[in-house]
């Protein structure tokens, strides 16, 4: 539409009449109802496409959307750029035993607000006379699939979200962890492990598989979980920690696909006296003189406290007034 000023120069009026309403109608990445699988995160599984008859790139035609009723924030929305559809994401997973079905409500308007303008005066003489509206009374915002818009509120689409029943792995018992001493007879029980399938609607069958045991020291049963010694416990043996010993342990389902789930049994050895001391160096090289000589000679305890030093040290043989120990009982050294 052209307008004439007084200087003879013409003038372009945009938009005249009704802005066009931009058209949104949902469309699923898949045919069927929309759904998403539980425990994902961060994937798209639904998309809004978008129909504006704005120039392509402006305000006008960006589409903002919004999502409601959504409690837990399982969800967001991000408008592609380029083709300004509404890209529906899982943002936090979801978990089919607590809600199968989730209802939300999808708003779209444009980043700019919806507005009509008309010419009220085209005077020959100067610049016409325009009039706008914002839509106040008419609408304000995007229209999704065949929905309508009115009095100011924003076009609304409703969704159910169906969350699909995947395996998940067992869940254990917690493990508590157990005391024994160390030595104790092979085929000690140590406890039994438990583990449940979170698949309420599940007949999967669970079996127990030992995992890490780096001293091969137990047995856990297939059927039943009990766990039991299988090798002597040694607080001393460098594969445990301070008397810490741990074992993992795996209940595998035979669902498709097989899930595990994994549990640590944490085994405290207590520390008995089963190490006796000895001496660094056996062998000493002393000079002979007129003076007394002497060494330095130091013991080790494998044993922990109370087990270790400080220890008492004798001579034997025939060594009256030839060799004395002073003291007889040594310091405990770092």
């Amino acid at each position: 539409m052209w307008g004439t000023n007084g200087a003879g120069l013409r003038t372009t009026l945009e938009n005249w009449g009704p802005v066009p309403i931009p058209t949104l109608h949902p469309t699923p990445l898949y045919e069927g109802e929309a759904s998403v699988k539980e425990g994902l995160e961060n994937v798209p599984f639904f998309h809004l496409q978008v129909k504006d008859e704005d120039t392509r790139g402006t305000k006008a035609w960006k589409a903002k959307y919004e999502i409601h009723g959504d409690k837990n924030n399982n969800f967001r929305v991000i408008t592609d750029p380029q083709t300004n559809e509404g890209v529906l994401y899982v943002d936090k997973h979801l978990d089919y035993e607590n809600e199968s079905l989730k209802n939300i409500t999808i708003t779209v308007e444009n980043e700019i607000p919806y507005f009509t303008c008309r010419v009220t005066d085209r005077n020959t003489a100067g610049l016409w006379k325009i009039e706008t509206d914002t839509g106040s009374s008419l609408f304000n915002g995007a229209n999704i699939g065949s929905g309508t818009g009115g009095g100011g509120t924003l076009s609304r689409h409703q969704m159910i979200v169906a969350v699909e029943d995947v395996n998940e792995p067992p869940v254990f018992d917690p493990l508590k962890p157990v005391s024994v001493p160390e030595n104790v007879a092979v085929g000690h029980y140590l406890g039994t492990c438990a583990a449940r399938d979170p698949d309420v609607t599940s007949t999967n069958i669970i079996r127990y598989i030992k995992g890490e045991d780096p001293a091969n020291l137990v047995t856990v049963d297939h059927k039943t979980g009990k766990i039991t010694t299988s090798g002597v416990l040694d607080r001393e043996s460098p594969v445990g920690k301070d008397g810490l010993y741990a074992v993992t342990i795996h209940a595998v389902d035979n669902g498709n696909p097989p899930m595990t789930g994994t549990a640590t049994l944490s085994i405290y050895i207590i520390n008995e006296n089963d190490n006796a001391p000895s001496l660094i160096v056996s062998t000493f090289d002393i000079c002979q003189s007129d003076k007394p000589s002497w060494v330095n000679v130091t013991a080790v305890d494998l044993d922990g406290e109370p087990y270790s030093g400080p220890f008492i040290f004798k001579l034997l043989g025939d060594v009256k007034n030839k060799w004395r120990v002073d003291p007889e009982q040594g310091e405990i050294c770092p």
